[in-house]
This record gives structure tokens, C-alpha cells and sequence, in this order.
């Protein structure tokens, strides 16, 4: 047995050894950060597949594309919350102000009363349109989402903390297992769209209040030690974020009222796999925001050319491997959607901006404001632009091939900024 713990342990000791010399960066934190990332977001990728595996089966399509445009639509109004102040949070708890998440759970609930009134406004129309059903789930949304963002701060809070064993635990394994059990037993016995977005909703705002409240009661955080920096911050994010966020559901929106409900789904079904990437790329944004927080910025700068090499390395190898594996992944597990192959073949190419993960980490961690802005801005414009062209004259086909070309543009965008802010700092430019 302890010829077994020394095996690991001198494990360990080289891969921190590798890490430094070559991603530069501190091994022992991507060590204990990363595996407990690689547990959550396995468990969340499974519960996700398990579930997507059976909406396949028993959801109608056109079902399925109602319920995906019902979230989009409640997605796009949450702009008009402060979105991003997990954000902010998240930078004010990891230098110790930790009554930042009391505090921000009651911002953000504050600001959230423009998303309710949207919300009501949107059912009115479809109440008048007499789509009742989509009325009835789009107002259960704006009633809903208000307290599940605001709960969902226990997130930012724990990986402030760099607590990423209860980060995993809770948001990443029990948060999605949770609700995805739910939405699986709704699925089987009254597949509908009302039935759906109540189990969504209902299921997912149980769990984060569940587990703000137990976050609370572990670290009792102290409300006297308030960042008084933090909403400004946060607002600063969320206007940001605001092209984010319609960027992020305007495709939804755009198939349903061009193209069909049916082929909506079809097109979840060809970006779901793909888009599951998308958590461990988020945690390990978070991981480094969180090691930049309090280092300076030559520090960082001289290991980000690094991250960014074996990030594009990564993200090369994963679509060669998706890109032969895509048509037997979809003959096991989604034969209904075999025509969601040759979309998903292509959109596998939106992993090159993985690559670009370490700056907007950089750019967050540093409160780099201009870049975020130009960054969120400009890429987010060409997003919609690109996909409402794409769209409106190609339909499915455009939209998958105008994400692709936007996402490569916005990287080359924040490429430009880093190298420009770079400068800047150095005092060549300016």
C-alpha cells in the first residue's frame, strides 16, 4: 500500500514538474483544480447524454424544438439581469471579501425585475396569439429565473474559495444529475412541452437554493466584508455580456421562426455533444482566473503563449477524434437524428477557439474593461450578423457554417486585443 501512495506521489511531483516547465504554470493547483473538474464535468456530461439519449427517443421533435425556443427565449432575457455578476463575485471572494455572496444574491434579484416584466410582456403576446402553452411556460421562466441566477452564485462563491471538491460536488455532479433525473421521468410518462419546462425549471431552482443554503451554513460567510467595488464591476460585466447573451440564444430564435420547431431540434441535437466541451472549458476558464487573480501581469504573460499552443493542440486533436466517431456516436445513441451528423461534423470546428481561453481568463482576472468590451462587443456582433445572414438565406446549413466562421473571427479579435494590450502595457503603444 505505500509502495502504491509513493508510486503516486512521485506521479504527481512529475507532472507538476512538467507543468511548470512547460504550460507554466503551478502543477499542484491544475493537478487538484483538474481532477476534480474532470469528476463534475464527467458526471454533468453523463447525466446530460443520459438524458439526451431518451428526449431522442420519446420527445417529438417539434416538441423538443418548442421546449429549446422556450428556453431561448427566457435565456435572452436575462440580459436584463446582471448576468455576469458571478463573475464579479467569483474575483471579489477569491480576495477575500466574502460577504460578496449575500450581498450579490440580493443584486442580483434587485435587478431582475426588468427580465419578470419582459417575461410578462412575451406571455401577454402569446396569450393574445392564444398560445397559451407557450405563454404559461415563457412566464413560469421569468418567475423562476430571477431566484435560480441569484442562488446560482454559490458557484462563483465555492470557486473563489477554490473549493473545488464541493464546486464538483454540487453544481457539477448533483446539480445536473438531479434535475436531469427529473427531466428523464418527465420525458418517459408525459412527454409535452409544459410537463418539460416545468420539471427544467422547477427541478434546477430546488437544487441551487439547496445548495446556496448549505453553502451558506458550511463557510458562514461574513456580510460585514463587502467589496465595494463589486456591483460596479458587475454591471460593467453584464453590459458586457449583453451581445453574449443574445448571441448565445439568437440561434434558437432564428430556426424557429425561419426554418421549423423540427429542425431546431435537429440542430440541438448536432451542437449538444459539442457544446457539453463547453464545461470543462468554463471551469477551467474559472481555474485560471482564479490563479491570475493575484499575480501580476508580466507573470502571466510570460506562460499564456504556452496555454494557448497546447490548448489549440487539444482542441486539433478532439475534432479529429469527434470527426470519425460522429456517425457511430449518433447510430447508438440518436437514430432518430442520423441527419444531425453531417451538421455536427462541421460545427466541431467552433473547438478552435478553445485556444483563446487563456486571454478572456487574462482579460477577466485583470479587470481589463476596454478589451472586454471590444472582445464581447465586435465578436458578439459578428456572431449575429453572420448567423442571421446564414440563416434567413441558407437555413440549417448557414447557421452551422456562419458559427464556425464567427467563432474564428472572434478569436482572431481577441488575439489582436491581447497583443495590442500587451503593448500597451510595455509602453510601446498608446
Amino acid at each position: 500500500m505505500n509502495d502504491m501512495g509513493g508510486k503516486f506521489d512521485d506521479l504527481a511531483a512529475r507532472f507538476t514538474a512538467f507543468t511548470g516547465r512547460i504550460l507554466k504554470t503551478d502543477g499542484r493547483y491544475l493537478l487538484h483544480g483538474g481532477f476534480w473538474s474532470f469528476i463534475g464535468q464527467g458526471s454533468a456530461i453523463v447525466s446530460s447524454l443520459a438524458l439526451a439519449v431518451v428526449i431522442s427517443r420519446y420527445v417529438p421533435k417539434d416538441v423538443y424544438g418548442d421546449y429549446k425556443y422556450a428556453l431561448a427565449v427566457i435565456g435572452i432575457l436575462s440580459i436584463f439581469t446582471l448576468n455576469s455578476l458571478s463573475s464579479a463575485v467569483f474575483q471579489s471572494i477569491a480576495r477575500g471579501f466574502d460577504g460578496a455572496l449575500l450581498d450579490g444574491f440580493r443584486i442580483n434579484l434587485r435587478w431582475s425585475i426588468l427580465a419578470f416584466v419582459g417575461a410578462l410582456g412575451i406571455a401577454a403576446y402569446y396569450l393574445f396569439a392564444h398560445n397559451f402553452v407557450l405563454a404559461f411556460c415563457i412566464l413560469l421562466g421569468g418567475c423562476v429565473m430571477p431566484f435560480q441566477n441569484s442562488a446560482n452564485l454559490f458557484i462563483a462563491f465555492l470557486a473563489g474559495k477554490k473549493d473545488f471538491a464541493r464546486r464538483a460536488l454540487y453544481a457539477d455532479m448533483l446539480g445536473n444529475i438531479i434535475p436531469a433525473i427529473l427531466m428523464i421521468a418527465v420525458a418517459l410518462w408525459l412527454p409535452n412541452l409544459i410537463a418539460l419546462v416545468v420539471a427544467y425549471f422547477i427541478g434546477n431552482l430546488a437544487v441551487d437554493l439547496y445548495f446556496f443554503r448549505r453553502t451558506m451554513q458550511l463557510y458562514k460567510p461574513d456580510p460585514e466584508k463587502k467589496d465595494p467595488a463589486m456591483k460596479t464591476y458587475g454591471l460593467h460585466l453584464s453590459a458586457i455580456g449583453i451581445l453574449g447573451g443574445i448571441a448565445g440564444n439568437f440561434d434558437q430564435i432564428l430556426l424557429f421562426h425561419f426554418v421549423s420547431a423540427a429542425d431546431l431540434a435537429v440542430y440541438a441535437f448536432s451542437i449538444g455533444i459539442l457544446d457539453q466541451v463547453k464545461g470543462p472549458a468554463k471551469m477551467l476558464d474559472t481555474m485560471m482566473q482564479a490563479h491570475f487573480a493575484n499575480r501580476d501581469s508580466s507573470d502571466i504573460k510570460s506562460g499564456i503563449g504556452n496555454k494557448m499552443l497546447w490548448m489549440l493542440g487539444v482542441a486539433v486533436l478532439m475534432i479529429a477524434v469527434y470527426y470519425v466517431c460522429a456517425p457511430f456516436i449518433f447510430k447508438i445513441l440518436f437514430p432518430a437524428y442520423l441527419a444531425a451528423i453531417s451538421y455536427s461534423r462541421l460545427y466541431v470546428f467552433n473547438l478552435l477557439s478553445l485556444a483563446v481561453v487563456p486571454i478572456s481568463s487574462y482579460f477577466t482576472a485583470h479587470k481589463k474593461i476596454k478589451e472586454q468590451y471590444i472582445s464581447s462587443i465586435g465578436g458578439n456582433a459578428i456572431i449575429i450578423i453572420f448567423m442571421s445572414v446564414g440563416t434567413i438565406f441558407w437555413g440549417l446549413w448557414g447557421l452551422i457554417a456562419a458559427r464556425v466562421a464567427a467563432s474564428i473571427a472572434s478569436s482572431l479579435l481577441s488575439l489582436i486585443l491581447y497583443w495590442y494590450a500587451t503593448r500597451i502595457d510595455m509602453g510601446v503603444a498608446g
